[in-house]
């Protein structure tokens, strides 16, 4: 028997005690990797234990399977009610249903209870619809993410939201996120357009900003130095974009591969398997590895995708979070400029389920940027959390990327060589000591690197008498 977090268990309390009071429909607001298929296992294995009968609805194929899986794990009985699946049968209480299907054929399967997984996508019409055919029935809707531009009455009237993103990571519960970002790229021009999952930038006009020699370069500098040997997911803005980055990548030694939704899934599996088992360096995509991915051993995301989604953002973030033995934390290599758009992931936002999310222009004033790492973080903080630099700049003076096209060799990616150049430049910007520099280095590579890279001149002269 799973024994449940302190956590899950008051979410269970606090979902019972809404139906209880007669609301019916109650939306659970709880991060990625937190246990959110625990909780509502439990409630489908009450109704089931009560005799009641229940649909769990999702969309696609994937997901389909995913709940099927879960319920297994936790000894739910259940048919799925999908064209050709193995496990069809429509006598079983509970059902695990395709919304599409359900559309499609026309079908209603009696429910007292309907849960629906990944709410935040369930904002379609033809959803809606679906879910008015059950005006009596209670609604358990769950998400991470439950920023849409649209209203969520048809799936809640309630939020019940048990434990923050910062108490998750502070209980251990949840690996932290470290931000880095050296530049943003320039999005003036790029238009917007309607979506299924809301607004967001012209794909075709962002592929034009993002797929160029200069950001991808700079994507393989940043990743050669803050992130070697850390299982990479990269997010991109395109497949043609994706396949781009990963070939760039390759060229210049890192084991990369692609993935998009035309993959067959025993091709993506591989490479996550590749990934998880160390055979992998970056497994980029577009789109497919942001929703149901649970892989532990990612422990970097780099966020190549602009993005107007606050969902997107998070999600894309959360596949960072999940912990696993060794792992302390995890990167964030923006890219894109969307931590200074949406934030932190332990930013609380408010939850409306109402009126439509109206565009705001987002202040740069609540983080600081480390002049040494690029590190970004809270801007009440005295000094970097990453190492500890207390001379830190506004984020608003990191350059936007002009697009000018770069030859990066392999190397060029000598990550103490690309260091020792950054701080260079600081030092001469600041009027400092040429032994500053040394300093530098042996704080963040170690003494016998520092004498190794140093020439003589640069060396304090009490240690290269020493020497």
């Amino acid at each position: 028997m799973f024994e449940l977090r302190p956590y899950q268990t008051e979410a269970l309390n606090l979902i019972r005690g809404e139906y209880a009071k007669k609301n019916k429909k109650v939306l659970l607001h709880l991060a990625t990797g937190a246990g959110k298929t625990v909780i509502f296992c439990q409630i489908l294995k009450g109704s089931y234990t009560k005799g009641k009968k229940a649909i769990m609805v999702v969309r696609g194929r994937k997901l389909v399977d995913q709940a099927s899986q879960r319920l297994d794990r936790e000894g739910v009985p259940h048919g799925v009610m999908m064209a050709g699946h193995k496990k069809y049968d429509p006598t079983q209480s509970i059902q695990v249903c395709s919304i599409d299907t359900l559309i499609s054929r026309d079908l209603r399967p009696e429910a007292d209870l309907i849960v629906v997984d990944e709410a935040h996508l369930a904002i379609s019409g033809g959803y809606k619809r679906f879910i008015e055919l059950y005006p009596e029935a209670y609604i358990l809707a769950v998400t991470a993410t439950p920023y849409v531009d649209q209203s969520l009455r048809h799936l809640a009237d309630v939020v019940v939201s048990p434990i923050s993103v910062k108490e998750l990571i502070d209980q251990k519960y949840l690996a932290p996120p470290k931000y880095f970002t050296h530049s943003v790229p320039d999005l003036k021009g790029v238009k917007t357009s309607n979506s299924k999952d809301g607004r967001d930038y012209v794909q075709r006009q962002l592929e034009a900003v993002m797929d160029v020699p200069k950001i991808m370069g700079d994507i393989a500098t940043t990743w050669m130095e803050k992130a070697q040997g850390r299982p990479t997911l990269a997010f991109c803005v395109s497949v043609s974009h994706s396949q781009s980055l990963c070939s760039h990548l390759q060229k210049l030694g890192i084991r990369a591969a692609h993935v998009d939704a035309s993959s067959s899934d025993k091709e993506r599996q591989a490479y996550i398997s590749m990934l998880e088992n160390g055979e992998l360096d970056i497994l980029c995509n577009c789109g497919i590895l942001c929703v149901g991915v649970d892989i532990p051993a990612v422990s970097a995301i780099i966020l190549a995708r602009p993005t107007k989604s606050k969902n997107l953002h998070i999600q894309q973030m959360g596949r960072g979070t999940r912990n696993l033995a060794g792992k302390n934390d995890f990167l964030v290599l923006d890219h894109a400029g969307n931590v200074l758009k949406h934030k932190f992931l332990t930013t609380e936002h408010e939850i409306d389920l109402d009126e439509k999310a109206k565009a705001k222009k987002v202040s740069v004033d609540f983080v600081k940027q480390c002049s040494v790492c690029f590190g970004v973080f809270e801007s009440n903080e005295t000094e970097c959390p990453y190492c500890g630099n207390t001379e830190q700049t506004k984020i608003r003076s990191i350059k936007t990327v002009d697009g000018e096209l770069k030859e990066i060799k392999p190397e060029d990616l000598d990550p103490v060589a690309q260091f020792i150049t950054r701080m260079k430049a600081i030092q001469k910007e600041r009027g400092y000591k040429k032994g500053w520099v040394y300093f530098k280095l042996v704080e963040k590579f170690g003494e016998e690197t520092a004498n190794k890279y140093m020439p003589k001149r640069f060396v304090p002269s009490w240690i290269s008498g020493r020497a």
